[in-house]
């Protein structure tokens, strides 16, 4: 009898395939924070949440690819929708520290009976180069959050733009306002700033956009018809909805944005891992309505399920599952 998997972070995905595998067993921690070696995935997450006792020979996969992946909720919401649905589906976590793997992800994908991947940072932007085909939305927004694995070829899409845009449009409505003719602040230049911006723009917005880095952000807004402005000087700028796009603020007191610059009618933070960063927080407390990015996340989620299934997503019990694992991960369930 043989156990076989990888060690390390990247290792997770074959340890959660073991079974379905070679592998005679695999090893697990007793329970979350209770892992043996890095890499080791929870009893309660292989059994509840993989369900790798079900794995058979029809079972699909999806995969997770970017770096860090230790804190993602999308395996707990895809894994959810896929029990609920009754589909034979598994979504697992593919942990990619260096871009040399990007380069083999079809030949993983037809050897693993992959279906499709999530990306995430920091691999949105490069892995295009490694694409078949890409939608002509992702092409123009230059960056790309969803593959799908279709005999043989990788087709990119990019749902951050239109469920990032929903769930904006939602939270203005709210409001009693539309994006149309609204003037819409994005702070960053990676893959979701990209995507943000483009969708505001094609939904009729006026848009900013403002970083760090020049050079970037100003080809960034040229891409989206958007007007650059340095992040130093955003705070001079007027505009009804400001939204960041940064990791600035995940998880620490950082402000991605100066005191002055937190204004206008909705303060947008894409950051999901907690309820309320220190910006949402201090938007809060001056009376501006605030998004978290929780809804994008399950947005975007959503419509890359129906990508990898072909079917309608359980939204709604997606973004349970969503709530659930944030509050793990945070301590609080």
């Amino acid at each position: 009898p043989l156990i076989s998997f990888c060690s390390g972070v990247t290792g997770v995905m074959s340890r959660i395939l073991a079974l379905e595998g070679c592998s005679w067993a695999t090893y697990a921690g007793a329970g979350p924070g209770r892992e043996a070696a890095p890499g080791q995935a929870s009893l309660p997450d292989l059994v509840g949440m993989y369900r790798i006792e079900d794995v058979d020979d029809d079972t699909r996969f999806a995969a997770l690819i970017g770096s860090p992946l230790a804190h993602s909720l999308s395996p707990a919401i895809h894994n959810a929708a896929y029990h609920a649905d009754q589909v034979n589906f598994r979504y697992v976590p593919m942990d990619l520290p260096g871009a040399r793997g990007l380069a083999d992800l079809k030949k993983v994908a037809v050897a693993l009976k992959i279906r499709g991947f999530s990306v995430t940072a920091p691999w949105k932007i490069k892995v295009m180069k490694h694409l078949d085909v890409i939608e002509p939305s992702a092409g123009k927004i230059g960056a790309v959050n969803t593959i799908v694995c279709d005999g043989g070829r990788l087709l990119g899409f990019n749902t951050d733009a239109s469920g990032g845009l929903a769930a904006m449009q939602e939270a203005l409505g709210d409001l009693g306002l539309t994006v149309r003719g609204l003037t819409v602040a994005v702070v960053g230049s990676g893959g979701s700033a990209r995507a943000l911006a483009h969708a505001a723009a094609g939904a009729g917005a006026k848009v900013l956009v403002a970083s760090r880095s020049i050079a970037p952000g100003r080809a960034r807004a040229r891409a989206a018809g958007a007007r650059h402005v340095p992040l130093s000087r955003l705070s001079r700028e007027r505009y009804d909805v400001l939204v960041n796009c940064t990791p600035v603020g995940m998880g620490a007191d950082a402000m991605p944005v100066s005191d002055r610059a937190i204004k206008g009618r909705l303060v947008y933070d894409v950051i999901y891992h907690q309820e309320a960063t220190s910006l949402i927080k201090k938007a809060r407390a001056r009376g501006i309505a605030t998004l978290g990015g929780l809804e994008m996340l399950v947005r975007q989620a959503a419509e890359q399920y129906t990508l990898f299934t072909g079917r309608t997503a359980p939204i709604d019990l997606m973004r349970d599952a969503a709530c659930l694992a944030r509050g793990k991960v945070n301590g609080l369930g």
